[in-house]
């Protein structure tokens, strides 16, 4: 099993917190994954304008809080780059752990794609509104993976 991300947890502040999104996604078992709560300074959770999933935004006083997922395949961040697609790239955050550790992450940061509103995401809320349509869409759209770009597979989500 080779581990990606050069050893360096990714940070989730949306629909990845959600173990069965991170399954579907990941195609990788949850139990050989390392999941741990976290909080990133500085930043603010905002809801895409038309869609069911976050961004982060720069906010001087704000904390975001999402997950650290350690034990990642390679496979496994293939699927997970093809589902952010190019409306996202990896860059660094440092996040916070619950026993105050501060931990070099990856997330995936907007390229300024998308329209941002002022409104916050909020996870659980997503849970309850959206997941299980969002699921559905996941499944459909990552059943193209390894068969088109994630530009192309775009159009099915």
């Amino acid at each position: 099993m080779t581990i990606s991300l050069e050893s360096k947890p990714l940070f989730s502040f949306g629909s990845l917190m959600d173990c069965d999104v991170l399954t579907c996604v990941s195609g990788q078992p949850l139990s050989e994954l390392s999941i741990v709560a976290g909080t990133a300074s500085g930043y603010v959770q905002r809801a895409v304008m038309d869609q069911s999933f976050p961004v982060l935004v720069s906010s001087t006083s704000a904390l975001t809080t999402g997950v650290l997922i350690s034990g990642l395949t390679d496979i496994a961040m293939d699927r997970i780059l093809f589902f952010e697609g190019d409306e996202y790239e990896l860059a660094d955050i440092t996040v916070e752990t619950s026993n105050g550790e501060a931990v070099p992450c990856r997330y995936f940061q907007d390229t300024a794609v998308y329209e941002v509103s002022d409104h916050p995401w909020d996870f659980l809320h997503w849970q309850a509104t959206e997941k299980a349509e969002f699921l559905v869409r996941t499944k459909r759209f990552m059943r193209l993976f390894g068969t088109m770009s994630a530009t192309d597979a775009d159009v099915f989500w």
